[in-house]
């Protein structure tokens, strides 16, 4: 069996950028409840498309992903109450909206175009810091602290 690694092959195919604003979130100090957010992020359509809910074909917009409490405790080791509380959470943070159904939730991203870097055409992007430009920046940075060091 062929495994893929897991962001390497691009954003529409398997990565999600989180963003560093997200560490001074309170959603940080709960771990069940960043899971859950990350395991939402990954979820969401990045285009519209179709999903089915218990025989029920529902579409799904950019942003939007289907899930059941039942089974997402079991993929990230929690209990139902845990992924309840994190909803609650989500929801009160205004991270996420929720319907709920007889047959699951669908979740809503609030704010998931700023998770999802496009180019002109509105597709999802490729790009990422090239190497070398991650070298420059950390020049810089070094050259900055330096700096500082020597003024101090």
């Amino acid at each position: 069996m062929k495994t893929q690694r897991v962001g390497v092959t691009g954003w529409e195919k398997g990565w999600v950028p989180l963003m560093r604003t997200l560490v001074d979130h309170p959603v940080m100090s709960r771990p069940p409840t960043l899971s859950l957010y990350v395991l939402l992020l990954f979820r969401a359509r990045y285009i519209p498309g179709f999903a089915d809910i218990g025989g029920e074909v529902i579409e799904l917009g950019i942003g939007q992903c289907t899930y059941g409490r039942e089974e997402v405790a079991k993929s990230l080791g929690l209990t139902e109450r845990k992924v309840r509380t994190a909803q609650r959470f989500l929801e009160k943070a205004g991270l996420i909206s929720r319907k709920a159904t007889s047959r699951g939730s669908i979740a809503t991203v609030c704010d998931y175009e700023a998770w999802t870097p496009t180019n002109s055409s509105g597709r999802p992007t490729d790009d990422q810091p090239t190497t070398s430009r991650a070298t420059t920046n950390e020049q810089r940075d070094k050259e900055k602290r330096k700096q500082s060091i020597s003024e101090s």
